[in-house]
């Protein structure tokens, strides 16, 4: 399925300072994209802008439809996030239930739920807290949290 990812005319500003200006984009997948830059040039802000996660002016539009005409539940089933630090995207006491708490929250099948497990090898992490695992351990689990989900564009 074909799937296009645009921002036109985007600007954000985070404490009275503007950290993108004026950004132009369009990705149009299935593809794999690249965003290089140095410290500090703003990628990780307009990767969180395009999710939908920060506010901007402009327009961001996936398939031509304005990101802002969607509900909360039909971002998040559009559009994943990895969080460069995974503690900020957990809410759940155990790593079983994060996962399962993605699947119900978007109304998805719990069957993807052993799949996603088997598949990232975190069977053994899922009676702990996600709070207390090791980086390593927190990023799979982070990734399988939004891989489950299905959605077209991480």
């Amino acid at each position: 399925m074909s799937i296009t990812l645009e921002a036109k005319g985007v600007n954000v500003k985070l404490n009275g300072k503007l950290i993108l200006k004026d950004i132009t984009v369009n990705f149009t997948g299935p593809s794999l994209f690249f965003i290089l830059g140095a410290n500090g040039s703003g990628k990780s802000t307009l990767l969180r802008t395009l999710a939908g996660l920060i506010p901007f002016e402009g327009e961001i539009l996936i398939n031509g439809r304005n990101i802002s005409d969607y509900s909360r539940k039909e971002l998040a089933r559009t559009v994943g996030y990895v969080w460069q630090n995974p503690l900020y995207g957990f809410f759940e006491e155990s790593v079983e239930r994060e996962i399962k708490f993605i699947l119900k929250n978007l109304d998805l099948p719990l069957e993807n739920f052993h799949d996603i497990v088997q598949f990232f090898r975190i069977q053994h992490l899922l009676h702990r807290s996600p709070f207390t695992l090791s980086g390593g351990e927190a990023k799979r689990v982070s990734i399988s949290s939004v891989i489950v989900a299905d959605q077209p564009i991480i």
